[in-house]
């Protein structure tokens, strides 16, 4: 089992910077900007012996933090909650003997 904390920076790309300047919202035209997030993550994992030497690790990871707004106000873009990323991994372990 796992556990931490961690910082995210979400930035928009060039062509979503362009697209909400050009576009007429409610309240004219949107300028987009970073968004600076605090993370906070959990896993768990197992490990197999395939040999003496060879082995495999599995392991599962979410990441959870605050969805970005990227500098728009909330009547404009009225999201909230909480964004996951989920991480699958697999890995090839090899143990050194002594």
């Amino acid at each position: 089992m796992t556990a931490g904390v961690g910082y995210a920076r979400f930035n928009p790309t060039g062509d979503a910077r362009a697209q909400a300047v050009a576009t007429e919202f409610i309240e004219g035209p949107a300028a987009l900007s970073g968004s600076n997030k605090g993370v906070f993550n959990v896993g768990a994992g197992v490990e197999g012996k395939l040999s003496d030497t060879w082995g495999f690790r599995l392991d599962a990871r979410d990441y959870m933090t605050g969805t970005p707004r990227f500098g728009l106000p909330s009547p404009l873009f009225p999201a909230s909650g909480v964004a996951h990323s989920l991480e699958l991994s697999v890995g090839l372990v090899y143990h050194f003997k002594h």
